[in-house]
């Protein structure tokens, strides 16, 4: 009797090999073994020749390990190759109060993240933000004109998208406000806690806001 001993088929190989991807990643699988058919799964189960048959790249929108097989008639069927592809979450979105807003005499802005860690980052000349732009640790003072901009990171993360707000000074009240309907008056203190009136003896921010959805912000002290 001959007895003859079965070649097998190249263990499956996977671009990119596994690994964090933000949005989605197409992955693409390949075999040495010229005409071996390539089988995966996408839901953690062991791939066999009856599993979905690979033809073109897989795109992951999600955290997801992708095992494989390859087959060839007369061949030993491959070892089972696998690589796991890890979705990284978004930093969230900056948040600016006030939000842009026209003011008088000048503006106190803080920036905040919902997400837990995050750091801050923003630019005041209208330029994009990025790690190595300002890093925000306390509110900002505007007494200009000023388009701010900013940021948020994490590590692990995606970098958040970028905030933008744009504050106007405006030379007076008179005739930009004298038709307006106001809504309600907000006051602060200089770090912007909320207030319940003017502080006798300090400076307050007073922000006005109308029914039109603009706002505007000024300082007065009471004496």
């Amino acid at each position: 009797a001959i007895y003859e001993k079965m070649d097998t088929v190249a263990k499956p190989e996977f671009t990119p090999g596994g690994g964090k991807f933000a949005g989605s990643v197409a992955v693409a699988l390949k075999c040495a073994t010229a005409g071996a058919e390539i089988h995966y799964t996408t839901d953690g189960s062991v791939p066999t020749a009856e599993s979905a048959v690979y033809g073109d790249k897989l795109v992951l929108a999600a955290t997801t390990t992708v095992k494989a097989i390859a087959v060839k008639e007369g061949f030993v069927n491959s070892e089972i190759a696998e690589a796991t592809y890890e979705k990284m979450d978004t930093v969230a979105k900056p948040e600016f109060t006030p939000g842009g807003e026209e003011f008088v005499q000048a503006v106190t802005v803080e920036i905040s993240c919902s997400t837990d860690g995050a750091e801050i980052y923003y630019t005041l000349d209208g330029s994009e933000p990025t790690v190595g732009s300002q890093r925000y640790e306390a509110s900002i003072e505007i007494t200009s004109t000023t388009t701010i901009k900013a940021i948020a990171v994490k590590d692990g993360y995606v970098d958040s998208e970028v905030s933008e707000a744009t504050y106007t000074k405006t030379s007076g009240v008179e005739q930009t406000y004298a038709d307006k309907e106001v809504d309600r008056v907000e006051f602060y203190d200089l770090v912007g806690r909320r207030l319940k009136g003017l502080t006798p003896g300090n400076m307050t921010v007073v922000r006005i806001l109308y029914k039109d959805g603009t706002a505007r912000s000024m300082k007065l002290m009471k004496k």
